[in-house]
């Protein structure tokens, strides 16, 4: 046996009226908000539910919903219909009460007795008013009321003053806000930690910054190198090998621009280091087969390797090493 009080409530969602074939109509009424003196609530709106045992004609809107509902014959919905109409009938005779779902209760006291109604207090779903709960608003007593209004009246502070002496008075109110936010910016400077103080030595934070990405490492000030002594005045002049003649010197000289010529361009492989890390990276990269050197120009550290003619073969050593390995993926070109 089907329930249908919940196809009952489905409809009562839309429609003001819904008539049960041979059991009468179930109307809907809207109580507005109202009130409640005894309680000091103020309760929100519902739909009640009130049923009008007249009304049993079939209007259609029952019997063709519950069919597509359950996707059966208008028979077959008329038949459901009337089963349940005689369940509810035969729970009457037996308990006396019959429950239509959250609808509400049929109620017959004796045989001779008439049907009778009683609704749910709650009301029936409603979406638009769903959620609205009881608020309850205490009143207020005169001595109250009037209170308030003197504190409204009352100025932020008042200068009262004779022949030696001069009184301001100043609301507790803002000595409280005043005290709270002297308080908070105390407790703000004495928790926060200075930016600077990171309690790591000068190599930690250089291995830290070296394997940081580019675009985030800091540019670190690298310590300047110590000067080289100052050259005695009494050193004995250099003695040039007398083998070594003009033609030698031009030779070397010749050699030596066109090996700069050609070795122009160099890979960046890091820059703004320690010379530690520098150094250690370098001996890596030389042990995995790279001729990598260390650049040293003014407080600026870089390793890089060298010996290339022009930013093209910069550009493709640099995409062989990347494919070889993503350590290489921010390399760039330096021309010397």
């Amino acid at each position: 046996m089907k329930d249908l009080s919940k196809h009952i409530e489905y409809l009562l969602l839309d429609h003001e009226c819904v008539v049960y074939p041979e059991l009468g109509a179930f109307i809907t009424s809207y109580i507005s908000s109202k009130w409640s003196k005894e309680e000091n609530l103020f309760l929100p709106p519902y739909r009640s539910v009130w049923f009008n045992p007249q009304l049993k004609e079939d209007d259609n809107l029952f019997i063709s919903t519950l069919a597509h509902r359950y996707n059966i014959s208008r028979a077959d919905a008329i038949l459901l219909c009337t089963e349940y109409l005689e369940e509810i009938y035969q729970e009457l005779e037996e308990n006396g009460t019959a429950d239509i779902g959250s609808i509400g209760t049929f109620i017959k006291e004796s045989e001779e007795a008439p049907m009778i109604f009683a609704p749910t207090l709650s009301g029936v779903a409603t979406p638009s008013i769903y959620g609205l709960d009881s608020v309850q608003l205490p009143i207020l007593n005169a001595q109250t009321t009037e209170t308030q209004a003197t504190d409204t009246r009352q100025p932020v502070h008042a200068i009262h003053s004779d022949e030696k002496h001069i009184t301001i008075r100043i609301r507790r109110s803002i000595v409280n806000y005043a005290a709270a936010v002297a308080a908070s910016i105390i407790l703000f400077l004495g928790l926060t930690t200075p930016a600077y103080n990171t309690g790591m030595t000068q190599e930690q934070r250089a291995e830290t910054e070296f394997f940081m990405p580019s675009n985030l490492r800091p540019l670190t000030a690298v310590p300047a190198q110590p000067e080289q002594p100052a050259a005695e005045e009494n050193a004995q002049p250099t003695v040039e090998d007398p083998e070594e003649t003009e033609e030698n010197v031009g030779t070397q000289t010749t050699t030596q621009e066109t090996q700069t010529e050609q070795s122009s361009y160099a890979i960046v492989l890091a820059s703004a280091i320690s010379m530690k890390n520098a150094q250690n990276y370098v001996a890596n990269l030389q042990s995995r087969g790279h001729n990598a050197e260390i650049l040293i120009s003014g407080k600026m550290v870089r390793v890089i390797i060298p010996g290339f003619r022009s930013a093209e073969e910069v550009h493709q050593a640099i995409k062989q090493m990347q494919t070889q390995s993503s350590e290489f993926s921010k390399a760039w070109t330096l021309k010397l």
